[in-house]
């Protein structure tokens, strides 16, 4: 399996398990989940021309 794949499914088994226990609110473990996929697969930073 690819490694991506293993992250993406372990990030899903981490929410529905923070979502049966329901110990942080729903939207915390959405918006948790959201960043976790953002810091992974976040767009590279654009790099300036350098000066001449």
């Amino acid at each position: 399996m690819n490694l991506d794949l293993l992250m993406v499914l372990g990030l899903l088994v981490a929410a529905i398990t923070l979502f049966v226990l329901n110990k942080p609110r729903m939207d915390v473990v959405a918006l948790l989940v959201i960043v976790a996929l953002w810091m992974r697969w976040r767009p590279p930073r654009a790099r300036h021309p350098t000066p001449c």
